[in-house]
C-alpha cells in the first residue's frame, strides 16, 4: 500500500456522496489498510467489503460502516457497543465522532480478530475494550450504551441488545437471513420503542463456534 493512504482515503470517501461532514473527515482519518490483509491492500480503499484471514468475517464497506454510525447517532460523550466488531475499523472511525470522553467497547467472537483489532487500535491510538464472547448474551459487566451497532446478520433484534441501550439510545443492525438484511434501527423511548426501516444490505451471519 502507498505511503499517500491519506489521498486514498480523501479518494474514498468523496466517492460515497453525501457522507455526513463529521463522519467523513474521521473516515479520511482512519488508514483503512491498516485494517485489511495483506493479500487484499489493493482493495483497501474501495467501497466493497474485504475479507479478513479468519475466512469468514469482513471488513465492512465504507458506505455502510457510514451509515451504520448515522443511525446510531454516535457523537460526542455517547458510550458505543459494536457487537461483532471483526477488525475494528468501525470503532476505529467512531472514535473521533465520540470523542475522548465516551466509552468505546467492541464484542468479537472469533479471538485472533479480538487481538488483532486490539493491536491496530491501540497503534492509532484509540481508546477501545474488546471483549471475546458470543453477540447474542448479555453485553460486558451488564452496561448500558448510548449506541449499539450489530455488525452480522441477525434474524430479530434480541433482548439482550434493547437492554444494553440507555433511555433514548439507538440500536442499529441488519436483519433478516443469511442472504438479505434490512438495516434496522430501534430507538428506546420508555416502555416502548420505535423502528425505523433502512436500505437492504447484507452482512455475514454470526458464526456459531470457533
Amino acid at each position: 500500500m502507498s505511503d499517500d493512504w491519506e489521498t486514498s482515503a480523501r479518494r474514498m470517501v468523496k466517492g460515497l456522496g453525501g457522507v455526513p461532514p463529521g463522519i467523513a473527515s474521521a473516515m479520511r482519518s482512519v488508514p483503512r489498510h491498516w485494517f485489511v490483509p495483506v493479500e487484499h491492500q489493493r482493495r483497501a480503499y474501495d467501497d466493497e467489503p474485504v475479507p479478513l484471514a479468519s475466512g469468514f468475517a469482513t471488513v465492512s464497506a465504507p458506505h455502510m460502516v457510514a451509515m451504520q454510525l448515522e443511525a446510531a447517532g454516535v457523537r460526542p460523550g455517547r458510550n458505543l457497543l459494536e457487537i461483532g466488531s471483526g477488525s475494528g475499523y468501525l470503532l476505529a472511525v467512531a472514535a473521533p465522532l465520540a470523542g475522548p470522553s465516551a466509552h468505546l467497547v467492541g464484542v468479537e467472537l472469533d479471538p485472533t480478530l479480538a487481538a488483532q483489532s486490539r493491536h491496530v487500535l491501540a497503534r492509532l491510538g484509540v481508546d477501545a475494550t474488546i471483549r471475546i464472547r458470543d453477540g447474542r448474551e448479555s453485553v460486558p459487566e451488564g452496561a448500558v450504551f448510548d449506541s449499539v451497532i450489530v455488525s452480522f446478520a441477525s434474524p430479530q433484534l434480541l433482548p439482550t441488545w434493547i437492554a444494553a441501550l440507555s433511555e433514548g439510545g439507538r440500536l442499529v443492525a441488519p436483519i433478516g437471513d443469511a442472504h438479505s438484511q434490512i438495516l434496522t434501527t430501534y430507538r428506546r423511548d420508555g416502555a416502548t420503542g420505535s423502528i425505523t426501516h433502512g436500505p437492504v444490505c447484507r452482512f455475514v451471519p454470526l458464526r456459531p463456534h470457533i
